[in-house]
């Protein structure tokens, strides 16, 4: 007989894939509503490379950062930082009136995604015990990414064509606003660890993960990408040297380690 979630779990299943699907969204999104938004706001194209690309570059740079931090103060509170800065980020973007405006808010948008999504995976984890329910909870959530990364060229799309680009990007508010209401009242609240901050680590992973994304966004776009992909290789070896020394590390490699994978309660060490 197939295992049934109870309603606690339905309720934090829902407010993760919703969430989840967000921050998926927004990588897409916007590559339909390019042409208007250089229109609108008079950008050159290597603004509008950024305007793409420092949504990749920041959520993909602080994706670590956040994991860990969710360890330290506790998953639901970084998961409702990560929607108010989200949310507002994406009401910053709808009302950007120039390219350093965009980006920034673009930028900012990725700051909430990189605290949001390790913390969406933390949460289904600790909310979902092990079992049936919760490998169709991760096949759920695995899925929520692809579709939110087709759903988002199909949506920014509609919007530039129909409305405005700027309501793709709106549209996220009153989500965030919902998913923050319902997670503070729904979502029980998990223990911080209270352990110690690895800074150095965590620049050396931002920096590391930094390199390496925007060295992967140079390939695509046929730029010079051989010196960022050197530096993110030489960053990630310096960042590994030092988590297998650190007292408190930012990624605890023990878990790379486990076959049964109940590591993956703890994002700041297996995301």
């Amino acid at each position: 007989m197939q295992e049934k979630f109870t309603k606690y779990e339905l309720s934090v299943l829902a407010i993760v894939l919703v969430s989840y699907f967000m921050t998926v969204l927004d990588v897409s999104v916007v590559i339909t509503a390019l042409p208007n938004i250089q229109r609108d706001l008079n950008l050159s194209t290597a603004n509008l490379t950024w305007v793409q690309n420092a949504y990749t570059i920041i959520f993909g740079g602080l994706l670590l950062l956040g994991g860990r931090l969710g360890d330290i103060m506790g998953r639901k509170q970084i998961f409702n930082i990560g929607l108010v800065i989200f949310g507002l980020g994406s009401l910053l973007v709808g009302f950007a009136n120039s390219a350093v405006w965009m980006i920034i808010a673009r930028g900012f948008q990725g700051a909430g995604a990189a605290a949001l999504a390790p913390s969406t995976l933390a949460l289904l984890m600790d909310s979902i015990p092990a079992g049936v329910k919760r490998i169709r909870a991760v096949a759920d959530y695995v899925a929520v990414a692809g579709i939110g990364a087709s759903v988002g060229l199909v949506i920014g799309g509609l919007f530039a064509s129909l409305l405005s680009w700027r309501y793709a990007f709106f549209v996220n508010v009153p989500i965030a606003i919902v998913m923050l209401i319902w997670a503070t009242k729904t979502v029980h609240p998990t223990p911080a660890q209270h352990g110690s901050f690895d800074g150095l680590g965590s620049i050396l992973s931002l920096l590391g993960m930094v390199s390496l994304v925007y060295g992967i966004l140079l390939i695509s776009d046929g730029g010079p990408a051989l010196y960022w992909i050197i530096a993110a290789i030489i960053l990630l070896v310096l960042f590994v040297w030092r988590e297998a020394r650190s007292a408190s590390p930012s990624c605890h490699f023990e878990c790379l380690r486990t076959r049964n994978g109940p590591a993956l309660t703890s994002v700041g060490c297996c995301f």
